[in-house]
């Protein structure tokens, strides 16, 4: 299991998205994904390197990607 960082909030993403079967890739500072019924591609930031909750995440431009994702898995994201 990865420390207590953002490395932990992309492991977290990556069993998500392999779960679903959806197309995704993982950087240092934001994951995106596409919710495979349209070329759109949607993005989370992680901004803080130090931070590995999900709360971390209810940023203005982080919305419509987690709105996105409780679509594709409801309740999958709740902050």
């Amino acid at each position: 299991m990865p420390p207590e960082s953002r490395a932990k909030l992309r492991v977290y993403f990556e069993k998500f998205f392999s779960g679903l079967n959806l197309p995704h890739r993982a950087l240092w500072d934001y994951v995106t994904f596409s919710n495979g019924s349209d070329a759109y591609e949607y993005k989370i930031h992680m901004p803080d390197p130090r931070v590995s909750s999900l709360s971390s995440l209810k940023l203005p431009v982080n919305s419509e990607a987690i709105k996105q994702l409780n679509i594709l898995s409801p309740n999958a994201i709740i902050i």
